[in-house]
């Protein structure tokens, strides 16, 4: 019986890291966008391809995104990437009552399917741009491996630098403390994830939305890898804001499908 009621606080306490919402927010027509859906296994979830019409795909986009479930809530937030020539890749697992493990577990498992699914659609010779946002950064950053030759760089959004230090930094040594002992996932040291991969180039980024201290951002900062850099977006400001920051990133993704160097 505590066994059970151990598991069930672990899995209470992981599921905080996800925002599962079966909503439709936008449709790729909103954004300009053709959007097709590709055939999944029943169990896997759903794989949404973007595309700009009459534009030449010069490379892919896989996103991770921060959740579940919700993936027509990235679409606006994804269409400048189409904008560049870029297919973009977006997509939702599908939860089950009879998963498996642990919430965290659960979700790597799914998206590393859902990933070797949307690399047989792409074409060999084309580059891929891994790219993920809080919780999706850790899928982004399990999966690159996969692409080989052709990952064109890792960008990751507001990473926690692990799930016990998010929970410590986000709750307080009290509280953070109990909930992070729960925890029955996280991942190895960042810097050792990151430091096994040696040819690509990576951007970790951080914009102050009230959900991730910076303090998380700054342990990443202090990591000196030569393919390693970092760009920290002005707080608060609207995803879709222009900014020297934004542009930043823009010419780096660019640059990644030109040259597949680091600045």
């Amino acid at each position: 019986m505590k066994k059970s009621f151990a598991n069930y606080l672990s899995v209470l306490v992981e599921d905080l890291f996800f925002s599962p919402e079966d909503q439709v927010y936008w449709s790729p027509e909103h954004a300009g966008l053709n959007g097709q859906k590709l055939p999944t296994l029943s169990d896997e979830g759903t794989v949404l391809r973007l595309t700009k019409p009459n534009i030449e795909a010069k490379g892919s986009v896989i996103y991770f995104h921060d959740g579940s479930k919700n993936l027509t809530a990235h679409i606006p937030e994804t269409a400048w990437l189409c904008e560049l020539g870029l297919e973009v890749y977006l997509f939702d697992i599908r939860e089950s009552e009879d998963d498996k493990g642990f919430p965290i577990e659960s979700y790597i498992r799914k998206t590393g399917k859902l990933v070797d699914r949307i690399l047989q659609e792409i074409p060999q010779e084309q580059k891929v741009l891994f790219s993920g946002n809080f919780i999706g950064a850790y899928g982004a950053l399990e999966n690159v491996s996969k692409a080989s030759e052709q990952a064109a760089g890792l960008i990751l959004h507001n990473c926690p630098y692990s799930f016990r230090s998010y929970m410590l930094a986000n709750y307080g040594p009290g509280l953070g403390q109990a909930m992070s002992a729960l925890l029955a996932s996280d991942y190895q040291d960042p810097y050792v994830l990151v430091s096994e991969i040696k040819d690509v180039p990576i951007v970790v980024t951080y914009q102050n939305t009230g959900r991730l201290p910076i303090s998380e951002f700054n342990k990443f900062r202090k990591t000196e890898l030569p393919n390693l850099s970092y760009i920290e977006f002005p707080a608060k400001a609207p995803a879709q804001t222009v900014n020297k920051e934004a542009e930043e990133l823009r010419e780096r993704i660019i640059k990644f499908f030109d040259t597949r160097t680091t600045s």
